[in-house]
């Protein structure tokens, strides 16, 4: 049901008052009465499993080139869960190594350049730079209560 509209005015916060139920919540942005924007937030279940993003497949072997992998924990519908904290662990096969990890969270003082990371509002991400070596790199991504996922990049 709608909740109602409000105009918006530049560079401020719209927001509601709303009473928290489970469900689907649908926001729509207007621009001269068309619709201009629309997001829509629902309700998760359980964390269940890992899925990996990588920024491209194809990397260089020039011993510099780094992949930027985004790691996302999901429920069994494939939303993320905004809440997920888990601890992720990551292995690398072939011409590469991890160099760094991240999950935005400015509170976290865990150590960036290890091969785990705790999630932050269910995101965290890893960099994994190339050798010299042309080949594939597997990347593994694991977390004791979820199913794992794995990317891999070809090295040129």
């Amino acid at each position: 049901k709608s909740i109602g509209r409000k105009k918006s005015i530049p560079f401020t916060k719209l927001d509601w008052d709303l009473v928290y139920k489970p469900g689907k919540l649908e926001a729509q942005g207007y621009n001269k009465g068309k619709p201009a924007a629309k997001d829509i937030v629902e309700t998760t279940g359980e964390s269940s499993q890992i899925t990996l993003n990588s920024i491209g497949s194809t990397l260089k072997a020039d011993g510099c080139d780094v992949a930027v992998i985004k790691i996302a924990i999901r429920d069994a519908k494939g939303r993320v869960v905004p809440t997920a904290n888990n601890l992720v662990r990551f292995s690398v096969e072939g011409p590469g190594r991890i160099i760094g990890t991240g999950n935005g969270d400015p509170s976290c003082h865990d150590p960036e350049k290890k091969d785990w990371r705790k999630a932050f509002n269910g995101l965290c991400q890893v960099l994994v730079q190339t050798d010299k070596t042309a080949g594939k790199i597997k990347l593994t991504a694991l977390s004791e209560t979820l199913q794992g996922a794995t990317v891999v990049m070809d090295v040129k």
